[in-house]
């Protein structure tokens, strides 16, 4: 694993200038200069960390630079293929669900100062309807989170690898379309299999909030963090797990976390299409020592 600094700026000759003296490669995106959309050139580069000059590049850019740059985790192929567990998350192609309060009960309810109805920590206790099938042809995983919701869907083929492979703790159950019969392409996948919050470290992760009515916690995990979690604390060997909704800014949400046989089927079939892969860290090892 290395990190990488990601900047994304506003054009500058000072800032091309120490770019082009120190060989950093950059993009410029050409502006806009009139118009609803107008926008300023941008120009974007990485920062590598384990790059000799990275501590003195960035010094340098905290003078020149007006923000200040993302931090990513990068990992090697080797990474991935060592990784006894994956988080799995879809890039994109939100479905809609239409059917919210029919298909979930939600624990914490409130009235907040400006009169508007809030409600978090649902439990599904009906299937979901959503308002129109996904393009299974570009994505073979989709999920739900532009309601509010972090369900995760996936296409036939996906049912079909998981049980011609008898692949332990991944369920599907049926989606519903408007006009009430079930879709035959898309299946909302999910596991009876939960990592609980005291089998997540989360010392290393950014608290969001927590909940005014029952005091669950709620964190952030960005784009540098690895989740690490005790699989010695996890009784069940499964090929999907789901965690607690304890995740993301907004609704709480699960995290959906995949075995590396079900990551080397899925890439094998050609089943990973608008699919992210990040490995897990097991603990369990560290603390056994």
């Amino acid at each position: 694993m290395r990190y990488r600094y990601y900047y994304c700026e506003k054009t500058s000759e000072r800032l091309i200038d120490y770019l082009t003296v120190e060989s950093i490669k950059y993009n410029v995106t050409e502006g806009i200069s009139a118009g609803k959309y107008a926008c300023p050139a941008l120009v974007s580069f990485n920062i590598w960390a384990d790059d000799k000059n990275a501590e003195q590049h960035m010094q340098a850019l905290n003078e020149i630079s007006r923000f200040g740059p993302t931090k990513y985790a990068e990992y090697s192929s080797r990474d991935y293929s060592k990784a006894t567990y994956l988080m799995m998350r879809p890039k994109s192609q939100s479905v809609e669900i239409v059917n919210p309060d029919e298909a979930f009960q939600y624990s914490c309810q409130w009235i907040n100062s400006v009169g508007m109805h809030l409600r978090k920590h649902e439990k599904q206790i009906g299937p979901v309807t959503i308002s129109k099938e996904p393009d299974i042809r570009k994505s073979t995983a989709f999920w739900s989170e532009d309601t509010g919701f972090s369900v995760f869907f996936a296409s036939k083929p996906v049912v079909e690898l998981v049980e011609a492979h008898n692949l332990v703790g991944v369920l599907f159950k049926n989606v519903k379309l408007r006009k009430g019969n079930d879709s035959v392409n898309i299946f909302q996948m999910t596991s009876p299999n939960i990592i609980m919050q005291d089998c997540i470290e989360l010392k290393n992760l950014k608290m969001v909030e927590t909940c005014r009515i029952c005091g669950k916690e709620q964190f952030f995990l960005d784009h540098a963090e690895q989740l690490h979690v005790d699989f010695s604390k996890v009784p069940i060997q499964s090929d999907l797990y789901v965690t607690e909704d304890i995740f993301g800014n907004g609704e709480p949400e699960p995290l959906f976390i995949v075995s590396q046989k079900f990551y080397q089927l899925l890439n094998e079939n050609k089943l990973a299409r608008n699919v992210v892969f990040t490995p897990v860290m097991d603990v369990s090892k560290q603390h056994a020592l």
